[in-house]
């Protein structure tokens, strides 16, 4: 379907930080297709800054969906808001009941979105899900729906930092005592979800191994709510750490691994910034697995993880482990974590 020469296209996603990410090739290869096309995004407001600065996009919108646009109320006013724009079509990557109608009511008149959407029926074209692909292949099998195929498609990640970021970020790092010839190789060990997240203890011990081995600083992320958290395994470590928690801004997480040669961390949002930023990456899976779409997208990575027979639990994870043994993260040992940082930092990378 060709949506003419300068169509107005809305791209849906208001789902979590690593879905967004693995969304942008989607408006590299929707501008490749209609250069004149006025394209906006519609995220969760808390991600809308990550994307602000993306030459490709005309327009970032957020639904605040949990807080002061809830319930229906919420949904009546922003599509109201939307239907203003008045968009010819919009792409939701999204599988929501609450995102199809909503995208309903506003009334834009081509709606594309997955076929295993729980609002199908809101949706004029669905496009079937296929489970074996990654993320980004699946969110970029919905564009040849509105015309956008061959050499338009781009599978290139895509978080372009805004002006001042790199400064800003040198600043945090001086102010730690962080010199700008050293090495940093960042730590994340969180996770939205318990079951995704490897023993802190653990993650100690590999940060003192790595930081002791590799001559390098070590840098601890993770948000605001995590701060004491990161406190709390900075005791655990031998070595005096730099604890960034809650210290940067999504545009600043990300000029923050620009300057690390690696990220360690659980299946989690900053695996898939890094993997944007063309950070080299060892990820440790546990209740989930790559094989669900949502390991780092690229090359420069390495995925730490044991075969466990009820691999995966689920599409995210849960609290605590559903059969009480956590045998996905337990029996992944730190020496398995540090050979694969080994790798990474000296390329000389081995067989996942």
């Amino acid at each position: 379907m060709d949506l003419g020469s300068s169509p107005r296209i809305l791209f849906w996603q208001t789902a979590y930080l690593g879905d967004v990410v693995l969304s942008t090739p989607v408006f590299c290869s929707v501008k490749k297709r209609y250069p004149d096309a006025y394209l906006a995004a519609c995220v969760r407001p808390e991600l809308a800054g990550l994307l602000t600065p993306n030459p490709d996009l005309d327009e970032v919108l957020s639904f605040d969906k949990r807080g002061a646009q809830r319930g229906l109320a919420g949904i009546r006013s922003l599509a109201a808001r939307i239907d203003e724009k008045r968009f010819d079509a919009v792409v939701s990557a999204h599988r929501s009941f609450r995102s199809a109608l909503l995208l309903r009511t506003a009334g834009i008149p081509v709606r594309v979105g997955f076929a295993d959407s729980a609002g199908r029926m809101f949706y004029t074209r669905a496009v079937k899900r296929v489970r074996s692909d990654h993320e980004v292949r699946r969110v970029l099998s919905l564009l040849p729906t509105v015309g956008i195929n061959g050499g338009s498609i781009s599978e290139k990640l895509s978080l372009p930092l805004a002006e001042g970021t790199s400064e800003k970020v040198t600043d945090l790092l001086r102010s730690e005592g962080v010199g700008q010839d050293e090495t940093l190789v960042a730590v994340n060990p969180f996770s939205a979800w318990n079951t995704k997240r490897w023993p802190a203890e653990r993650f100690a011990r590999a940060a003192d191994r790595i930081a002791s081995d590799h001559k390098v600083r070590v840098v601890i992320l993770g948000s605001t709510a995590e701060r004491a958290q990161a406190d709390r395994l900075l005791l655990a470590c031998e070595i005096g750490h730099v604890n960034l928690a809650g210290r940067t801004n999504l545009q600043e997480l990300a000029g923050l691994l620009d300057r690390c040669a690696l990220l360690v961390t659980n299946d989690s949002g900053p695996m898939h910034i890094a993997a944007a930023r063309g950070v080299p990456v060892v990820a440790v899976f546990g209740s989930t697995t790559p094989a669900l779409g949502y390991g780092p997208f690229g090359k420069r990575a390495e995925v730490v993880q044991k075969p466990v027979f009820c691999r995966p639990c689920g599409p995210h994870g849960y609290r605590e482990c559903p059969l009480g043994h956590f045998r996905c993260m337990n029996e992944i040992t730190v020496d398995e974590v540090c050979r694969a940082a080994h790798r990474m930092l000296t390329g000389k990378r081995g067989a996942r």
